[in-house]
């Protein structure tokens, strides 16, 4: 139930659409739409390449450089940053 005594929240304004009252909603298993196999792989993907990005962005901006070798090992490097003339 919404502050304003609704049960369907207001709309920024504050006013309410009549007849748009949603109550209680019921779960059930005719209602779940499971994705197939190919568009979950594929929102999977897609919500890594967005992380990869934010991960490669940040690293870039701290000046990091992570190697990740064959054999398992990693190799981690990043340089000096000056911040208002004070080394970080």
């Amino acid at each position: 139930m919404s502050p304003r005594g609704g049960s369907f929240p207001a709309g920024r304004d504050g006013s309410q659409a009549p007849g748009q009252a949603l109550g209680i909603y019921t779960l059930t298993s005719d209602r779940i739409r499971h994705l197939p196999e190919e568009e979950a792989e594929r929102k999977e993907r897609v919500a890594e390449d967005g992380r990869s990005a934010r991960y490669r962005e940040i690293y870039e901006d701290l000046g990091l450089r992570v190697v990740a070798r064959p054999e398992g090992s990693l190799e981690a490097s990043w340089r000096r940053c000056y911040v208002d003339e004070m080394l970080v």
